[in-house]
C-alpha cells in the first residue's frame, strides 16, 4: 500500500519544496505566499502564510502560531483566485510556526484544477530558471 492510500486524502497533494523531506518545515524554502481572512466577516484580515504543498483537495499551510483561525478560512492567492478551507488538523513546527492541514469547500473544483495546473507549470519554470 502507498503513501496516497494510506491517507484519508482523496487527491495526491504536490509538494511546492523540490529539496529533501529531511529538513524541518520551518527551514524550508520555497512555497506560495497567501493571505488568509475570515470567510464571512467582511473580508477581515488574518493573517499571511506560506502554502507548503497543494492539491485539489487541500493544502498544508505554514501560519504563525500567534494567530488563532477559525474552523473555516478564506486563502487568497490573488485578487481573482481564493478558496474556503476547513482546518481539518494543526501541528506545532516551533515556538514561531504551526503546519495548518485544510481541505478545501466542495464547491469550484474547476477552478482548483485549473490553479494548481498553473502552479505546476510556474514551478517547472523557477526550477528550469534556477538550475541555468
Amino acid at each position: 500500500m502507498n503513501k496516497f492510500a494510506k491517507s484519508k486524502r482523496s487527491h495526491p497533494r504536490w509538494s511546492l519544496f523540490n529539496a529533501s523531506r529531511e529538513i524541518p518545515a520551518a527551514m524550508q524554502q520555497g512555497g506560495i505566499a497567501v493571505k488568509l481572512h475570515h470567510p464571512w466577516f467582511f473580508n477581515y484580515f488574518l493573517c499571511r502564510a506560506v502554502i507548503k504543498d497543494i492539491s485539489v483537495g487541500g493544502a498544508g499551510i505554514l501560519v504563525p502560531s500567534e494567530h488563532r483561525l477559525p474552523r473555516k478560512i478564506r486563502v487568497s492567492f490573488n485578487s481573482t483566485n481564493s478558496f474556503i478551507g476547513i482546518i481539518k488538523y494543526t501541528r506545532t513546527v516551533t515556538e514561531k510556526l504551526n503546519f495548518v492541514g485544510i481541505e478545501w469547500q466542495a464547491k469550484d473544483e474547476l477552478k482548483r484544477i485549473e490553479l494548481v495546473a498553473e502552479l505546476q507549470k510556474q514551478a517547472r519554470q523557477a526550477a528550469a530558471f534556477s538550475s541555468k
